[in-house]
């Protein structure tokens, strides 16, 4: 079915992503937002949660500084409400401390994290199908070209295992009952299993 509001989100995203790349795969970062968009609506949740989805990485991986990030985050706001930028928000690692410095790896993840206890339902199941998404594409390209592939982040695997494993954890908690959090928890413990194996 046709959503001007999907389009108006697609469109934002795409002009934001424009030249951007998934990692090690050259595929269009738009693919992995569509995807994360079809998770959501494949479990039944509203459109808000499709817009957020197309939107999630955008503070975090198009905005240059925290100038731009505030800005776009009003942009967002205008478009689409408080509720879809307010989530968007809470999705987005910071990538400076309060003196301007950029944060480390672990950092980013830790507040990432801690962002979740607070964020709203809608984010955390953003999360939830972001995660599952970078977990489904993580494990098939681990089965089809090994571990070399490890080479393309900057955590090590017992890392990205461990920062999956805390998502999954804090998913869980915050929406116990729904199917999503346990396809992530399956997904989750399939990668701990696989980094155990080639430790």
């Amino acid at each position: 079915m046709f959503s001007p509001e999907f389009e108006v989100a697609l469109t934002f995203a795409a002009h934001r992503h424009a030249g951007q790349t998934r990692k090690g795969t050259g595929a269009a970062y738009l693919t992995h937002l569509v995807h994360v968009a079809r998770i959501v609506r494949g479990y039944g949740y509203d459109i808000d949660h499709e817009i957020t989805a197309l939107l999630h990485d955008v503070l975090e991986d198009t905005c240059a500084d925290q100038a731009e990030r505030h800005a776009v985050t009003a942009e967002l706001e205008a478009a689409f409400g408080s509720r879809v930028a307010q989530a968007v928000e809470a999705l987005s690692e910071p990538r400076f401390d309060a003196a301007g410095g950029r944060l480390s790896w672990l950092d980013r993840k830790q507040a990432y994290i801690e962002h979740l206890e607070h964020a709203s339902a809608l984010a955390v199941r953003v999360s939830a199908a972001d995660k599952i998404h970078n977990l489904a594409t993580l494990m098939t390209d681990l089965d089809a070209k090994g571990p070399h592939i490890w080479s393309r982040f900057r955590g090590s695997p017992e890392q990205s295992a461990w920062f999956y494993r805390a998502v999954a954890k804090h998913v869980a908690h915050r929406i116990p009952r729904e199917p999503i959090a346990a396809e992530l928890s399956r997904l989750s413990a399939a990668l701990d299993a696989q980094v155990e194996a080639s430790a």
